[in-house]
């Protein structure tokens, strides 16, 4: 499915080119929806193969050094502002690659809906609450109205689809990755007052 599509984006590329010089009116318009089209149903379908995976992959546990691991991470991501981390704890044992994708997802989220330019801030620290590790990325952004809280976790949902850019997938793949390594996700948020997503592992 994904040639196709590909076929589609170039030709209408070449299509632009061609007609850069000839003044039709909207033609210029069309074939950038037609690409921007194809780009949004690219991705659609790299999602579904990704969510689709998910479940599949082996599961390799090892001991993590905590602040290292959120500093790497943090590190691979562009920021306004550069993004804090903290922890309670040394470190933990889980599945570095699944965890560290995850946490990535959720502050690359952070990071792209945030709505405070230079004002941005988004953190992410590790508490202990009993034998339990809390993974929080919290942002200062727009927030999220209580009533979706359960929505966004679900297949190809979106809070606002007119204006979202996303496939509505991410938020499906990042539970139900975070349930295969025996955790599980929470949200904590209001409207104007930014989010908080939780990250729920047993310490081992």
């Amino acid at each position: 499915m994904k040639a196709p599509l590909k076929g589609i984006a170039n030709l209408a590329e070449f299509l632009k080119e061609d007609l850069r010089e000839v003044e039709i009116e909207g033609v210029q318009k069309s074939l950038d929806l037609i690409q921007d089209g194809a780009k949004k149903l690219e991705g659609l379908i790299m999602g579904i193969l990704e969510y689709s995976k998910v479940g599949s992959e082996v599961v390799n546990e090892e001991r993590i050094n905590i602040n290292q691991f959120l500093g790497e991470i943090c590190d691979r991501i562009t920021s306004v502002n550069k993004i804090k981390y903290s922890s309670e704890i040394p470190e933990i044992i889980s599945d570095r690659v699944i965890l560290g994708q995850k946490i990535q997802n959720l502050l690359s989220n952070a990071v792209n809906h945030n709505d405070k330019g230079e004002n941005e801030e988004v953190t992410v620290s590790v508490e202990k609450q009993g034998d339990l590790a809390l993974f929080k990325v919290k942002d200062n952004g727009p927030g999220i109205n209580q009533k979706y809280h359960e929505k966004i976790f679900r297949l190809f949902e979106k809070l606002d689809p007119g204006k979202s850019t996303g496939t509505g997938i991410g938020l499906t793949i990042v539970k139900k990755m975070v349930d295969t390594i025996g955790a599980e996700i929470q949200i904590e948020s209001e409207p104007e007052k930014g989010t908080t997503f939780i990250i729920v592992i047993p310490i081992k």
